[in-house]
């Protein structure tokens, strides 16, 4: 209690501070004696008492965490819940066409944890410590404390379906899959804005070397491709697609963050055979874009054409009722 004081009083007014988590990946921790020292100093202050409340590691989909029945109803107007959601390479328990389910409405959560791992690239390797310096690129061997296994399906994936061999396949295949993984959680998020009041990414960058990869940005500032998957996906105004129907139907939906509606918009999409580019289907449908909700627009029946191609890109651009482009996502 008193250092959750002294926190808050810490915390008091900053501009930097938009809430405060006093504890971390806990089932049967009783937050009430924390939540009402910060709130006695700071009866403002938003409170997240534990970042990872859970029943089950990376359950949120079927089990959303649980409430804290001590809490009042007075402290409950100051308290999220947070849940750690591990369905990417750390839970291994669900596909990717799952990830990008919506959740159900209910009261609002934080992500406090998502992802999976990809492996530095090549060069940033290099630039390790003498110690930690990578075999070569031609070695058939993961390097760092990777969940990923080889002959891991998951690296197939992100050869978009070619099995790797060597270091340097197994990287572009880590780096493929984490940023399909994460395109696919947060658009699950971002189409489920009656449940998830925000998605933290774990984590942005390695301030080290790292031998568990699961950042966003190596230590060296090198990007790895989900940190620019993400840059698309957290644009304030989206459109979004899902695959239903194991590729047979192409769910579209706009998202937007802010409170200003959009209407008589467009959105345009064009699906395209990922190694060489023919355009397998193209076309474009009215669009009134809802306030802080995520917005259904269309259910697409795909042609056999799209439905037995490998791998097909993706475009979208939403278009405002004059015409200009308001975001696109591809």
């Amino acid at each position: 209690g008193e250092l959750a004081v002294r926190l808050a009083r810490a915390c008091y007014n900053h501009p930097g501070v938009v809430l405060l988590t006093t504890g971390g990946i806990e089932t049967g921790f009783d937050p009430v004696d924390i939540v009402t020292a910060v709130l006695d100093a700071d009866p403002e202050r938003i409170v997240k008492p534990i970042s990872g409340n859970m029943r089950d590691w990376g359950s949120a989909y079927e089990c959303p965490p649980p409430d804290y029945p001590s809490l009042s109803r007075q402290q409950w107007d100051n308290v999220v819940n947070d849940f750690h959601c591990y369905n990417g390479w750390y839970r291994r328990g669900l596909p990717l066409s799952r990830l990008s389910e919506p959740c159900p409405p209910g009261r609002m959560l934080t992500v406090g944890e998502f992802g999976a791992e990809a492996l530095d690239g090549y060069a940033t390797m290099q630039r390790y410590p003498p110690l930690l310096q990578p075999p070569p690129a031609t070695a058939d061997r993961l390097w760092g404390h990777a969940q990923v296994k080889r002959g891991d399906p998951r690296l197939t994936i992100g050869l978009r379906g070619r099995r790797p061999h060597g270091l340097r396949d197994y990287i572009d295949a880590s780096q493929t899959y984490q940023a399909d993984a994460l395109a696919e959680q947060v658009t699950g998020f971002r189409l489920s804005p009656q449940r998830i009041a925000g998605h933290f990414v774990f984590h942005l960058i390695d301030a080290l070397p790292a031998e568990w990869q699961k950042s966003l940005v190596s230590f060296d500032g090198t990007p790895k491709r989900a940190f620019f998957a993400l840059a698309q996906l957290n644009q304030p105004v989206l459109p979004l697609f899902r695959f239903l129907d194991e590729g047979r139907r192409l769910a579209l939906w706009v998202a937007n963050d802010r409170n200003k509606g959009l209407p008589g918009c467009r959105l345009g999409w064009r699906l395209e055979a990922a190694d060489h580019g023919r355009v397998l289907l193209e076309g474009a449908v009215a669009a009134d874009v809802a306030p802080l909700d995520a917005t259904p627009i269309a259910t697409i029946d795909l042609p056999p054409a799209v439905h037995n191609t490998p791998t097909v890109t993706v475009s979208l651009v939403l278009r405002d009722a004059a015409g200009a482009a308001v975001s696109a996502y591809r």
